[in-house]
């Protein structure tokens, strides 16, 4: 989880000063409850004397209040090693007593991780920052803002354009959206303090409001939660999407065998990294469908392809399959991910530029120290061999099962595998379905070299003599 923190009205009351301030030069009486939407501060009776506020030289520390609770919770993060940023505007006149407060009330806070926005900063809007970021849309980035307008910035999106800007008009007098192009908009969530001026705000599918700062935990629980199922949810839609094209660029004949592959290279990628890799699933798929593109790639009597290499041959399959995926989901940052590691795979020579991307992707996911993310070309090639050569193992199995010591060496096997049942020798399908899942478990991931690795000899032994290959299944993913 990244979390991004707003500063002002977050880990300080810098209205209450504000309003103090501003009764003093014009003799108003003017109290929290007035401040009924965010920008009740450009009404031209308090613009002036608000900005001379902002701009005072001491302001952070001779007229804001410390919101204690708020800073312990950024200090409990800190500690527990999360990915936290502060986000704020600043006036430039007051920058100085800003970074004071933080270094001597946040001294645990790196300021390497602090980003200002005003007009002398590159960062002229809040989702600006993103930009700076190694951001991994697997997990959520959190914007925690009194501000609805910059969570509503960062979630926008040309799609709910209409939606959003409704909601700028319930909460704002002038504001409105400037953009609607930010990547990773799905993946984004809000938290807002409740303040007068956005105690209105109902809590939605991403944005929560919280009353009380010790309920921020559980909402992060809440957003983690919900963000595996939106991911998930969102990586079903694009793979199905692709895979109904690539079903009617297929050869009708390729057809049945491209799905046993495909169903399991799913598995034994799961069984192997399902322990190790949190990413396990999204590999699966990744792997499942560059086998469709392969099959394609390698595949006979399709009108289109009649290149005369195998670069533009894979150029026409590549520019086919996601000729129509470009303008459904456009520069959707887990589409163009999923794009690119297959390009990575099975087209790097075609497509120098994307395969070049899916590298850098493969690369981010390279945080093996933590949580044994990868997504090398080696590992998902390694995967998709393995389980090919482990379904044509058991096919060979049952088809030699009538040779000399052919039953005895079915019997070993299947009662190695735990199958410890009695075999019913006439039942091929199944003969067969059991001994391609024992060369499948027969294997494990081994996190702390990054290799797949054999975890039964004899097993393996049975595996290399029906296949008439040498023992070299181990792959190192190289970095």
């Amino acid at each position: 989880m990244v979390v991004l923190f707003d500063f002002d009205e977050v880990f300080v009351d810098l209205n209450t000063g504000a309003l103090k301030y501003i009764n003093e030069k014009k003799g108003t009486k003017y109290t929290l409850k007035d401040i009924t939407s965010w920008d009740f501060f450009d009404k031209p009776d308090v613009r002036d004397p608000f900005f001379e506020y902002l701009a005072l030289p001491n302001v952070y520390q001779d007229h804001v209040v410390a919101n204690k609770k708020m800073i312990n919770v950024l200090k409990q993060m800190v500690e527990m090693g999360r990915e936290v940023y502060i986000v704020t505007a600043s006036v430039e006149s007051s920058q100085e007593s800003k970074y004071k407060f933080i270094k001597e009330h946040m001294s645990f806070f790196n300021t390497d991780n602090l980003f200002t926005v005003n007009n002398s900063s590159k960062y002229k809007k809040k989702s600006d920052v993103l930009d700076e970021l190694t951001l991994n849309y697997h997990e959520p980035i959190v914007l925690v803002d009194d501000g609805i307008h910059n969570i509503l910035d960062m979630m926008a999106d040309i799609k709910h354009k209409e939606k959003l800007d409704g909601l700028m008009k319930q909460f704002y007098m002038k504001r409105t959206l400037q953009g609607y192009n930010n990547p990773y908009h799905e993946f984004i969530y809000g938290i807002v303090p409740e303040l007068p001026y956005n105690k209105d705000i109902i809590d939605g599918k991403r944005i929560f409001k919280i009353k009380e700062t010790k309920n921020i935990w559980q909402i992060f629980k809440n957003i983690e939660s919900q963000h595996k199922v939106r991911v998930e949810t969102k990586q079903a839609e694009v793979f199905n999407f692709l895979g109904n094209i690539v079903n009617e660029i297929m050869p009708s004949a390729d057809f049945k065998n491209c799905n046993e592959i495909q169903n399991n290279v799913s598995y034994f990628s799961k069984v192997v990294l399902g322990k190790n890799n949190k990413h396990a699933n999204f590999l699966s798929e990744i792997a499942r469908f560059n086998v469709a593109v392969e099959a394609i790639q390698n595949g006979s009597g399709i009108g289109f392809l009649s290149a005369n290499n195998a670069n533009e041959v894979n150029k026409v399959v590549i520019d086919s399959i996601f000729k129509s995926a470009d303008k459904k989901f456009g520069s959707e940052v887990m589409y163009q991910e999923i794009k690119n590691l297959v390009i990575l795979h099975s087209a790097s020579d075609a497509f120098p530029d994307s395969a070049s991307l899916g590298r850098k992707i493969s690369e981010n996911y390279n945080i093996h120290a933590k949580q044994n993310d990868l997504f090398a070309t080696s590992l998902l090639k390694t995967i998709i061999d393995i389980s090919k050569d482990n379904m044509l193992a058991g096919k060979m199995m049952v088809q030699t099962i009538d040779d000399l010591g052919g039953k005895e060496k079915v019997e070993r096997l299947l009662h190695k595998a735990g199958m410890a049942y009695e075999i019913d020798f006439d039942d091929k399908p199944s003969l067969v379905a059991n001994a391609i899942l024992a060369f499948n478990k027969n294997y494990s991931f081994n996190s702390t070299n990054n290799s797949i690795v054999v975890k039964d000899q004899e097993v393996d032994e049975i595996r290399t003599t029906l296949l008439y290959k040498p023992v070299s299944k181990v792959a190192r993913v190289k970095f």
